[in-house]
């Protein structure tokens, strides 16, 4: 499921009882002469929008489970102690969960298009290592 960035910030003030803040490492794109009360109306309406067209928000304008559950991944995301980005690709929240072994990872997957999935430290760790190419040291 991929969402917009205008949607990860509708869906973290739908999870956050209507307050809204900066998603850690995917700030909104400043816009010149724009206020940024307008900007952030304008951010969430089309957030909205796009939730509904996504399936999450039902006939009765009220989000749906599947809505729900993503708005939780977001509010581990936000509350995590610990946040890395890599390559402008991957924005992780590290160790979310009581065990200290899930990751919250957003992934973005094309042009204002991300992904907001929970995967298993070790999972992240095996993708960051194939999308980088470590080089051993040389041998004397």
């Amino acid at each position: 499921m991929n969402f917009s960035l205008e949607a990860l910030y509708a869906l973290h003030m739908i999870s956050n009882n209507g307050f809204s803040e900066e998603i850690f490492l995917l700030p909104l794109p400043e816009i010149a002469e724009v206020e940024k009360l307008k900007q952030l109306k304008q951010v969430l309406e089309q957030g909205y929008e796009d939730l509904r067209n996504m399936g999450l928000i039902d006939e009765n304008n009220d989000p749906t489970t599947a809505c729900m559950a993503r708005g939780i991944y977001l509010e581990q995301y936000q509350k995590a102690f610990s946040h890395c980005e890599i390559d402008q690709h991957f924005y992780c929240a590290q160790l979310v969960d009581s065990n200290r072994w899930y990751h919250i990872v957003i992934e973005k997957v094309g042009d204002n298009a991300y992904t907001l999935n929970r995967i298993h430290s070790f999972h992240f760790l095996g993708m960051t290592i194939q999308l980088h190419d470590f080089k051993r040291p040389e041998s004397k």
